[in-house]
C-alpha cells in the first residue's frame, strides 16, 4: 500500500512472487479525506430495527431528506431555499465527534464514536421515542428518549445529529439553553436521544 495512492484517491495490494487474490481486505486510517466507499465495499447494512455498526451514504441520504424538512417547517423556506446542493458524506471522524462542518460540507462518524448509529427506518413518526418527562438536556426543555425496549435504546440517533450538524450549515451556533426546541442546538448528545427543531 502506497500513502500517495491513499491521498490521491488510489488504492492497490501487491503481490510478490506470483499471483494472489483477496477475498477480504482490511485498511484502517484517521485521514477525514479518504472516502469511506474505499473501506466500506460490503457495509454492514441496519437490522430490521434500523441499528447500524457501519454507516453508508445510501443510508444517510432519507435522513438528511428528513433533517430539511424538519428545518422548512421549523425556519420557513427562506431558510432553505439558499442551502442549493446540500454535501454531506460519510468518514471516521476522530475521538467521540459525531459531525461536523467545514466549508459548507457535513462529515458524519461512520459509526457513531462506538456507538452504532439509529438509523431510524420510518423518521417522519419518532414512534421508537416518547417524551421525556423531565429535562434530559440540562436547559430546561425536553427531548425524546427511548426506552429500554426500543432500538434506538443505547445507540446515537442518526436524525439527531444530521439536524444538529444542517444547523450549524444555517450559521446557528451551538447553544446551552434549548434554542430551536429540546437543545437541538448543543453542543451534545446523549445515545438513546432525540432531539428536533420546532417553531
Amino acid at each position: 500500500v502506497y500513502n500517495s495512492s491513499a491521498v490521491d484517491g488510489g488504492f492497490g495490494l501487491l503481490a510478490k512472487g506470483g499471483a494472489a487474490s483477496f477475498d477480504s481486505v482490511t485498511a484502517k486510517t484517521d485521514d477525514t479525506q479518504v472516502p469511506v466507499s474505499l473501506f466500506a465495499s460490503t457495509p454492514a447494512s441496519p437490522d430490521s430495527a434500523g441499528v447500524t455498526t457501519t454507516l453508508t451514504g445510501s443510508q444517510l441520504k432519507p435522513l438528511v431528506d428528513e433533517a430539511l424538512r424538519l428545518w422548512l417547517i421549523s425556519q420557513g423556506s427562506s431558510l432553505i431555499a439558499p442551502l442549493g446542493n446540500l454535501q454531506v458524506r460519510v468518514a471516521d471522524l476522530p475521538g467521540l465527534e459525531l459531525g461536523r462542518v467545514e466549508n459548507g460540507v457535513i462529515t458524519i462518524d461512520i459509526d457513531a464514536a462506538g456507538h452504532g448509529w439509529f438509523v431510524d427506518p420510518t423518521p417522519g413518526s419518532s414512534s421508537e421515542f416518547r417524551r421525556a418527562g423531565t429535562s434530559v438536556t440540562g436547559s430546561g426543555e425536553t427531548a425524546l428518549v427511548a426506552n429500554g425496549k426500543s432500538p434506538a435504546f443505547g445507540h446515537m440517533d442518526l436524525l439527531s445529529v444530521v439536524v444538529h450538524e444542517v444547523g450549524h450549515v444555517f450559521v446557528f451556533a451551538h447553544t446551552e439553553d434549548g434554542d430551536h426546541g429540546s437543545g437541538v442546538m448543543e453542543e451534545t448528545i446523549e445515545s438513546g436521544v432525540r432531539r428536533l427543531p420546532v417553531a
